[in-house]
């Protein structure tokens, strides 16, 4: 378990309504680089300590993370905390990965997060994009990434 204090590698941006899916993704990605990996997720108990203010813990964790994944929905790109993520993720110019979930179009979601190259999660060469680029943006090394498993649980 990696210690509370060390900074974040990657920051799942997420609808709260669609926190089973922010703690797949979480989960697949400790199970690829282990479990000492950084993950960010407000939903999260791990990422946000008991009786800590939200909001600094947010703004901390987005100032460290390398690597943002903003998980989009119909439902989840219309929330405000969404887009101020992403938006302070490209005002960082930090590599962004905005992926499509629960059947999302491309076209169901709003400027300005319309405006970034957006992939569906379910596609396998999305993942493995996903995962090259946290290996690449941290240093860390792939253990073991088993994509197809991933998918399934999605």
């Amino acid at each position: 378990m990696p210690e509370i204090d060390q900074p974040f590698d990657v920051f799942i941006s997420h609808f709260v309504e669609e926190k089973s899916i922010a703690q797949e993704l979480q989960e697949y990605l400790e199970s690829v680089f282990g479990a000492d990996l950084r993950v960010f997720r407000s939903s999260d108990d791990g990422s946000i300590r008991t009786g800590e203010d939200q909001y600094p813990a947010i703004l901390k964790a987005l100032g460290e993370a390398k690597v943002y994944i903003a998980l989009l929905s119909k439902y989840g790109a219309m929330r405000p905390w969404l887009n101020f993520e992403v938006g302070f993720g490209k005002a960082r110019e930090a590599v962004i990965r905005p992926v499509l979930i629960r059947g999302t179009r491309e076209s169901e979601i709003p400027t300005p997060l319309a405006q970034l190259e957006v992939r569906h999660l379910s596609d396998a060469s999305v993942v493995e994009d996903i995962v090259q680029t946290i290996s690449e943006r941290t240093g860390r090394t792939v253990a073991a990434a088993n994509t197809q498993w991933f998918l399934n649980r999605l």
